[in-house]
Protein backbone atom coordinates (compact mmCIF):
# COMPACT_ATOMS: atom_id res chain seq x y z
CA UNK A 1 0.00 0.00 0.00
CA UNK A 2 1.47 3.53 -1.05
CA UNK A 3 -0.16 5.01 2.29
CA UNK A 4 -1.38 5.16 5.55
CA UNK A 5 -5.13 5.30 5.84
CA UNK A 6 -7.19 7.17 8.38
CA UNK A 7 -9.82 9.55 9.20
CA UNK A 8 -7.77 12.16 8.28
CA UNK A 9 -6.85 10.94 4.65
CA UNK A 10 -10.81 10.06 3.99
CA UNK A 11 -11.56 13.57 4.85
CA UNK A 12 -8.99 15.17 2.65
CA UNK A 13 -10.32 12.79 -0.58
CA UNK A 14 -13.75 13.80 0.25
CA UNK A 15 -12.97 17.36 0.10
CA UNK A 16 -10.80 16.68 -3.04
CA UNK A 17 -13.87 14.56 -4.86
CA UNK A 18 -16.34 17.10 -3.47
CA UNK A 19 -14.29 19.99 -5.34
CA UNK A 20 -14.56 18.15 -8.56
CA UNK A 21 -18.39 16.97 -8.72
CA UNK A 22 -18.56 20.93 -7.98
CA UNK A 23 -18.07 21.59 -11.17
CA UNK A 24 -21.13 20.31 -12.47
CA UNK A 25 -24.10 22.54 -12.52
CA UNK A 26 -26.59 20.30 -11.32
CA UNK A 27 -24.28 19.14 -8.11
CA UNK A 28 -26.26 19.81 -4.86
CA UNK A 29 -23.01 19.79 -2.78
CA UNK A 30 -24.45 20.23 0.75
CA UNK A 31 -23.23 18.71 3.79
CA UNK A 32 -25.84 15.75 3.15
CA UNK A 33 -23.60 14.84 -0.48
CA UNK A 34 -20.29 15.28 1.65
CA UNK A 35 -21.37 12.49 4.19
CA UNK A 36 -22.26 9.86 1.46
CA UNK A 37 -18.90 10.51 -0.69
CA UNK A 38 -17.01 9.91 2.88
CA UNK A 39 -18.97 6.88 3.15
CA UNK A 40 -18.47 5.31 -0.74
CA UNK A 41 -14.75 6.54 -0.09
CA UNK A 42 -14.77 4.29 3.00
CA UNK A 43 -16.50 1.62 1.62
CA UNK A 44 -13.94 1.72 -1.73
CA UNK A 45 -11.01 1.80 0.53
CA UNK A 46 -12.52 -1.06 2.59
CA UNK A 47 -13.44 -3.26 -0.71
CA UNK A 48 -9.31 -2.61 -1.54
CA UNK A 49 -8.36 -3.84 1.48
CA UNK A 50 -10.65 -7.22 1.25
CA UNK A 51 -9.35 -7.66 -2.09
CA UNK A 52 -5.84 -8.13 -1.12
CA UNK A 53 -5.34 -6.92 -4.78
CA UNK A 54 -5.16 -2.87 -5.31
CA UNK A 55 -3.33 0.22 -4.14
CA UNK A 56 -3.89 3.90 -2.95
CA UNK A 57 -1.35 6.17 -4.20
CA UNK A 58 -1.89 10.02 -3.37
CA UNK A 59 -0.34 13.29 -4.36
CA UNK A 60 -0.14 15.08 -0.67
CA UNK A 61 0.04 18.63 -0.82
CA UNK A 62 -0.37 21.35 2.01
CA UNK A 63 -4.21 21.50 2.70
CA UNK A 64 -4.75 18.16 2.10
CA UNK A 65 -4.58 15.67 -0.80
CA UNK A 66 -4.31 16.95 -4.52
CA UNK A 67 -4.54 13.89 -6.27
CA UNK A 68 -5.50 10.00 -5.62
CA UNK A 69 -5.84 6.75 -7.57
CA UNK A 70 -7.13 4.19 -5.95
CA UNK A 71 -7.99 0.43 -7.46
CA UNK A 72 -9.06 -2.92 -6.91
CA UNK A 73 -10.38 -6.10 -8.44
CA UNK A 74 -13.57 -7.57 -7.77
CA UNK A 75 -14.21 -11.15 -8.74
CA UNK A 76 -18.23 -10.67 -9.39
CA UNK A 77 -19.07 -7.23 -9.59
CA UNK A 78 -22.83 -5.90 -9.96
CA UNK A 79 -23.20 -7.05 -13.94
CA UNK A 80 -22.23 -10.58 -12.66
CA UNK A 81 -18.41 -10.32 -14.41
CA UNK A 82 -15.12 -9.62 -13.00
CA UNK A 83 -14.28 -5.50 -12.62
CA UNK A 84 -10.86 -4.18 -12.07
CA UNK A 85 -12.34 -0.82 -10.11
CA UNK A 86 -10.39 2.54 -10.43
CA UNK A 87 -11.37 5.66 -8.95
CA UNK A 88 -9.69 8.89 -9.84
CA UNK A 89 -9.74 12.38 -8.10
CA UNK A 90 -7.58 15.45 -8.54
CA UNK A 91 -7.05 19.15 -8.50
CA UNK A 92 -7.11 20.70 -11.86
CA UNK A 93 -4.00 21.82 -11.76
CA UNK A 94 -1.35 20.95 -14.60
CA UNK A 95 1.19 19.05 -11.67
CA UNK A 96 -1.83 17.05 -10.43
CA UNK A 97 -3.06 16.08 -13.92
CA UNK A 98 0.70 14.72 -14.74
CA UNK A 99 1.05 13.02 -11.50
CA UNK A 100 -2.63 11.30 -12.13
CA UNK A 101 -1.89 10.18 -15.34
CA UNK A 102 1.43 8.97 -14.39
CA UNK A 103 0.04 6.87 -11.53
CA UNK A 104 -2.61 5.41 -13.76
CA UNK A 105 -0.17 4.41 -15.57
CA UNK A 106 1.74 2.40 -12.95
CA UNK A 107 -1.97 0.36 -11.88
CA UNK A 108 -2.11 -3.21 -13.42
CA UNK A 109 -3.77 -3.10 -16.64
CA UNK A 110 -6.31 -6.23 -16.53
CA UNK A 111 -8.94 -7.18 -19.20
CA UNK A 112 -11.56 -5.88 -16.74
CA UNK A 113 -10.36 -2.19 -16.41
CA UNK A 114 -13.36 -0.02 -15.14
CA UNK A 115 -13.13 3.85 -15.03
CA UNK A 116 -16.12 5.66 -14.24
CA UNK A 117 -14.32 9.02 -15.13
CA UNK A 118 -15.43 12.36 -14.70
CA UNK A 119 -16.73 13.79 -18.38
CA UNK A 120 -15.10 17.07 -17.21
CA UNK A 121 -11.51 15.47 -17.02
CA UNK A 122 -10.65 15.76 -20.61
CA UNK A 123 -6.67 15.25 -20.26
CA UNK A 124 -7.14 12.40 -18.64
CA UNK A 125 -9.42 10.78 -20.61
CA UNK A 126 -7.72 11.42 -23.37
CA UNK A 127 -4.71 9.99 -22.11
CA UNK A 128 -6.19 7.00 -21.12
CA UNK A 129 -8.12 6.56 -24.91
CA UNK A 130 -4.10 6.98 -26.26
CA UNK A 131 -3.10 3.76 -24.40
CA UNK A 132 -5.85 2.03 -25.83
CA UNK A 133 -8.61 1.98 -23.66
CA UNK A 134 -11.58 3.01 -25.07
CA UNK A 135 -15.80 4.77 -23.81
CA UNK A 136 -17.83 2.08 -23.34
CA UNK A 137 -21.03 4.73 -22.47
CA UNK A 138 -21.67 8.24 -21.46
CA UNK A 139 -23.76 9.20 -18.12
CA UNK A 140 -26.06 12.17 -19.13
CA UNK A 141 -27.99 14.53 -16.34
CA UNK A 142 -30.66 16.87 -17.08
CA UNK A 143 -33.57 18.59 -15.44
CA UNK A 144 -36.79 17.27 -16.92
CA UNK A 145 -38.68 20.07 -16.82
CA UNK A 146 -36.13 21.73 -19.60
CA UNK A 147 -35.85 18.55 -21.17
CA UNK A 148 -39.47 18.44 -22.04
CA UNK A 149 -39.74 21.82 -22.72
CA UNK A 150 -36.54 21.15 -25.46
CA UNK A 151 -38.39 17.89 -26.60
CA UNK A 152 -41.73 19.42 -27.33
CA UNK A 153 -40.04 22.62 -29.27
CA UNK A 154 -39.66 20.81 -32.01
CA UNK A 155 -41.81 18.52 -33.87
CA UNK A 156 -43.15 17.45 -30.67
CA UNK A 157 -44.18 13.65 -30.30
CA UNK A 158 -47.75 12.65 -29.57
CA UNK A 159 -48.66 10.80 -26.39
CA UNK A 160 -49.44 7.38 -27.94
CA UNK A 161 -47.85 5.61 -30.99
CA UNK A 162 -49.96 7.17 -34.61
CA UNK A 163 -50.02 3.25 -35.23
CA UNK A 164 -53.14 1.25 -33.70
CA UNK A 165 -51.34 -2.04 -33.99
CA UNK A 166 -49.00 -1.01 -31.14
CA UNK A 167 -50.63 -0.47 -27.47
CA UNK A 168 -48.63 1.01 -24.28
CA UNK A 169 -49.72 -0.47 -20.57
CA UNK A 170 -48.32 -0.63 -17.50
CA UNK A 171 -45.84 -3.29 -16.77
CA UNK A 172 -47.80 -6.13 -14.80
CA UNK A 173 -46.69 -8.61 -12.97
CA UNK A 174 -47.52 -11.24 -15.82
CA UNK A 175 -45.39 -9.06 -18.07
CA UNK A 176 -42.06 -9.49 -16.24
CA UNK A 177 -40.79 -12.40 -17.36
CA UNK A 178 -41.85 -11.76 -21.48
CA UNK A 179 -39.50 -8.13 -20.64
CA UNK A 180 -37.00 -9.89 -19.23
CA UNK A 181 -36.81 -12.33 -22.68
CA UNK A 182 -36.92 -9.28 -24.77
CA UNK A 183 -33.93 -7.48 -22.84
CA UNK A 184 -31.72 -10.53 -22.80
CA UNK A 185 -32.48 -11.43 -27.06
CA UNK A 186 -32.06 -7.91 -27.75
CA UNK A 187 -28.53 -7.61 -25.76
CA UNK A 188 -27.32 -11.02 -27.06
CA UNK A 189 -27.59 -9.82 -30.44
CA UNK A 190 -26.43 -6.11 -29.99
CA UNK A 191 -24.01 -6.28 -27.11
CA UNK A 192 -22.52 -3.10 -27.82
CA UNK A 193 -25.34 -0.80 -26.79
CA UNK A 194 -25.13 -2.44 -23.50
CA UNK A 195 -22.28 -5.26 -22.88
CA UNK A 196 -24.07 -6.80 -20.10
CA UNK A 197 -27.91 -6.49 -20.56
CA UNK A 198 -27.97 -10.36 -21.26
CA UNK A 199 -25.72 -10.87 -18.00
CA UNK A 200 -27.98 -13.03 -15.85
CA UNK A 201 -26.47 -11.12 -12.50
CA UNK A 202 -28.12 -8.48 -14.31
CA UNK A 203 -30.99 -9.68 -15.56
CA UNK A 204 -32.35 -10.71 -11.59
CA UNK A 205 -31.33 -7.48 -10.54
CA UNK A 206 -34.07 -6.11 -13.44
CA UNK A 207 -36.45 -9.16 -12.22
CA UNK A 208 -36.33 -7.50 -8.71
CA UNK A 209 -35.67 -3.64 -9.35
CA UNK A 210 -39.25 -4.21 -11.62
CA UNK A 211 -41.02 -5.50 -8.18
CA UNK A 212 -40.10 -2.60 -6.61
CA UNK A 213 -42.39 -0.01 -4.91
CA UNK A 214 -43.48 3.56 -5.92
CA UNK A 215 -42.50 6.02 -6.94
CA UNK A 216 -41.83 3.63 -10.44
CA UNK A 217 -43.51 3.91 -13.73
CA UNK A 218 -42.34 1.09 -16.27
CA UNK A 219 -44.54 0.80 -19.23
CA UNK A 220 -44.70 -2.20 -21.66
CA UNK A 221 -45.16 -1.66 -25.45
CA UNK A 222 -47.02 -4.38 -27.55
CA UNK A 223 -47.48 -5.25 -31.29
CA UNK A 224 -50.57 -7.00 -31.60
CA UNK A 225 -50.74 -7.97 -27.76
CA UNK A 226 -46.89 -8.75 -28.03
CA UNK A 227 -44.11 -7.18 -26.10
CA UNK A 228 -41.78 -5.58 -27.98
CA UNK A 229 -40.85 -3.06 -25.80
CA UNK A 230 -40.17 -1.29 -22.10
CA UNK A 231 -39.47 1.74 -21.10
CA UNK A 232 -38.99 2.96 -17.43
CA UNK A 233 -38.09 5.34 -14.24
CA UNK A 234 -37.94 5.34 -11.20
CA UNK A 235 -37.15 7.78 -8.55
CA UNK A 236 -34.75 8.16 -5.46
CA UNK A 237 -33.74 10.81 -3.04
CA UNK A 238 -30.38 11.87 -4.15
CA UNK A 239 -27.56 13.44 -1.99
CA UNK A 240 -25.63 14.14 -5.20
CA UNK A 241 -28.44 15.58 -7.68
CA UNK A 242 -31.30 16.09 -5.48
CA UNK A 243 -34.99 14.13 -6.07
CA UNK A 244 -33.04 11.55 -8.86
CA UNK A 245 -34.68 9.90 -11.68
CA UNK A 246 -33.02 7.24 -13.42
CA UNK A 247 -34.53 5.41 -16.70
CA UNK A 248 -34.11 2.30 -19.23
CA UNK A 249 -35.19 1.22 -22.46
CA UNK A 250 -35.35 -1.67 -24.65
CA UNK A 251 -37.22 -1.83 -28.01
CA UNK A 252 -37.32 -4.62 -30.53
CA UNK A 253 -35.44 -4.09 -34.10
CA UNK A 254 -39.08 -4.68 -35.60
CA UNK A 255 -40.41 -1.29 -33.92
CA UNK A 256 -37.80 0.87 -34.17
CA UNK A 257 -37.79 3.99 -35.97
CA UNK A 258 -40.89 5.14 -35.43
CA UNK A 259 -40.23 7.68 -32.92
CA UNK A 260 -41.32 5.52 -30.35
CA UNK A 261 -38.08 6.83 -28.22
CA UNK A 262 -39.45 10.06 -28.20
CA UNK A 263 -42.96 9.22 -27.02
CA UNK A 264 -41.07 7.28 -24.27
CA UNK A 265 -39.12 10.56 -22.89
CA UNK A 266 -42.20 12.60 -23.12
CA UNK A 267 -44.45 9.86 -20.94
CA UNK A 268 -41.43 9.94 -18.87
CA UNK A 269 -40.90 13.23 -18.58
CA UNK A 270 -44.00 14.07 -17.76
CA UNK A 271 -44.34 11.93 -14.86
CA UNK A 272 -41.06 13.11 -13.72
CA UNK A 273 -41.80 16.50 -13.86
CA UNK A 274 -45.44 15.90 -11.88
CA UNK A 275 -43.38 14.30 -9.22
CA UNK A 276 -40.84 17.29 -8.64
CA UNK A 277 -38.21 15.05 -10.01
CA UNK A 278 -34.73 17.76 -10.01
CA UNK A 279 -32.83 15.34 -12.02
CA UNK A 280 -32.75 12.59 -14.38
CA UNK A 281 -29.92 10.60 -15.03
CA UNK A 282 -28.95 7.89 -17.82
CA UNK A 283 -26.31 6.16 -19.32
CA UNK A 284 -25.77 5.24 -23.23
CA UNK A 285 -24.19 5.26 -26.48
CA UNK A 286 -26.85 5.27 -28.71
CA UNK A 287 -26.26 8.18 -31.17
CA UNK A 288 -29.64 8.92 -31.20
CA UNK A 289 -29.90 9.10 -27.51
CA UNK A 290 -26.68 11.58 -27.68
CA UNK A 291 -28.56 13.50 -30.11
CA UNK A 292 -31.60 14.13 -28.61
CA UNK A 293 -29.48 14.82 -25.58
CA UNK A 294 -28.35 18.21 -26.59
CA UNK A 295 -32.27 19.58 -27.73
CA UNK A 296 -32.75 18.62 -24.02
CA UNK A 297 -30.30 20.51 -22.18
CA UNK A 298 -28.61 17.31 -21.08
CA UNK A 299 -25.05 17.34 -19.68
CA UNK A 300 -22.28 14.59 -19.62
CA UNK A 301 -21.39 13.99 -16.12
CA UNK A 302 -19.48 10.85 -16.60
CA UNK A 303 -17.64 8.64 -18.96
CA UNK A 304 -17.21 4.76 -18.39
CA UNK A 305 -13.86 4.00 -19.77
CA UNK A 306 -13.17 0.03 -19.77
CA UNK A 307 -10.80 -2.53 -21.66
CA UNK A 308 -13.44 -3.72 -23.77
CA UNK A 309 -15.19 -0.60 -25.35
CA UNK A 310 -16.46 -1.18 -28.54
CA UNK A 311 -16.54 2.54 -29.93
CA UNK A 312 -14.02 5.29 -30.93
CA UNK A 313 -13.91 8.59 -29.30
CA UNK A 314 -15.25 10.24 -32.24
CA UNK A 315 -18.78 8.01 -31.17
CA UNK A 316 -19.02 10.32 -28.42
CA UNK A 317 -17.86 14.04 -29.71
CA UNK A 318 -21.18 15.37 -30.16
CA UNK A 319 -21.44 15.14 -26.20
CA UNK A 320 -18.14 15.13 -24.62
CA UNK A 321 -16.38 17.64 -26.96
CA UNK A 322 -18.47 20.26 -25.94
CA UNK A 323 -17.35 19.81 -22.20
CA UNK A 324 -13.67 20.38 -22.90
CA UNK A 325 -12.42 22.48 -20.18
CA UNK A 326 -8.76 21.62 -19.97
Amino acid sequence: MSVEIDDALLEGLTALRHDRFARHRLYRGDEAARAKMRHELGEAVEAMQAAGEGDLAVLPGADGPRAAVLWWVEEEAWHGAPAQHVWVDHAPDTTAIAWTCAALDAVPRTPHFDLHLDALDVAVRRHLLAQGLGIDSVMLAGEPERALEGLMATDPPPETPPDARLRIDRLGPADIEPVLDLSVRVFQAEPQWCWFGAQPAWIERQRKAFTRTEPALQEVLRLDGRIVGLWGSNVDENPFWGRTAGMNFVLAPEVRGQGLGKIAYRRLLEWQVALGVDTFKGGTNRPEVMHLARRMGREPIQTWIRSKAPFGPEHFASVLEPTAAQ
